[in-house]
């Protein structure tokens, strides 16, 4: 939820900035259209900003619209599944939620994930049992005793403006970084 604070005194503070510069350019004799373009804004932007004191300014920056949001009134629900199971993933709420109310609003995945985190962030019920994946540095081989390889396959096009499927095997050396990739026009088998 903090996130989602700072974004709006970030959005309000832009807001004023915005404000204070349409008002310095249109002291100076810039026309709207002349003031959009230099500030990147559309011209009813600009119109709407100089109809706006600062007072009037203030006031709208005060007020902040709120949406209900489609699945607020299962809020309970799904605070109370994620306190039992906290592993659930939200595709996995969506279906029990659907098995639960057969008046659920039909809406997309990333809906429901989005609500779950937002149940999930405001409850602090983070998911357990998942580990974060733990990222370091290998120590130093000595050169020329370690390398990563893999395999893969290309379609690439060939002069005459059709294309050719190409078949590579690439390799990195770990301490020289030096690269190295053997093209073929046939799959790799343990002959070649």
């Amino acid at each position: 939820m903090d996130r989602t604070k700072d974004a709006c005194r970030h959005q309000s503070n832009n807001r004023v900035i915005m404000w204070y510069k349409i008002r310095e350019l249109y002291s100076k004799g810039f026309n709207k259209t002349q003031i959009a373009f230099q500030l990147g804004l559309h011209r009813s932007t600009v119109r709407r900003y100089l109809k706006m004191d600062e007072d009037t300014l203030t006031a709208k920056l005060q007020h902040r619209r709120r949406y209900p949001r489609i699945l607020d009134k299962y809020e309970s629900y799904v605070c109370d599944v994620l306190s039992r199971y906290r592993f659930l993933s939200a595709s996995q709420i969506h279906d029990w939620m659907k098995e639960q109310y057969p008046d659920l609003p039909v809406v997309c995945g990333k809906t429901v994930y989005n609500f779950v985190e937002t149940v999930r962030r405001k409850y602090n019920l983070d998911k357990e049992g998942l580990s974060k994946r733990v990222y370091e540095k290998m120590p130093d081989t000595p050169y020329g005793e370690y390398a990563q390889m893999d395999f893969g396959e290309s379609r690439m096009p060939t002069y005459r403006d059709d294309f050719v499927k190409v078949y590579f095997f690439v390799m990195v050396m770990s301490r020289s970084r030096q690269k190295f990739v053997y093209f073929s026009c046939t799959p790799f088998t343990s002959a070649l």
